[in-house]
């Protein structure tokens, strides 16, 4: 099974307005689909690194 995009997570978000920390951030072929808290839906098949540091 192949990864449906990977999920950045517990990243602090540099948005225009504000930083948004614990935030997801989804990429999808290279590019930012999704940017939100926390609680920000996760595709059924992406790929989450754990402990990349």
């Amino acid at each position: 099974m192949s990864a449906d995009g990977l999920v950045i997570t517990n990243a602090t978000a540099i948005l225009p307005d504000r930083l948004l920390p614990d935030a997801r951030i989804v990429v999808r072929d290279g590019r930012i689909t999704a940017v939100g808290g926390a609680r920000t839906r996760v595709p059924r098949r992406a790929a989450v690194p754990r402990d990349c540091f």
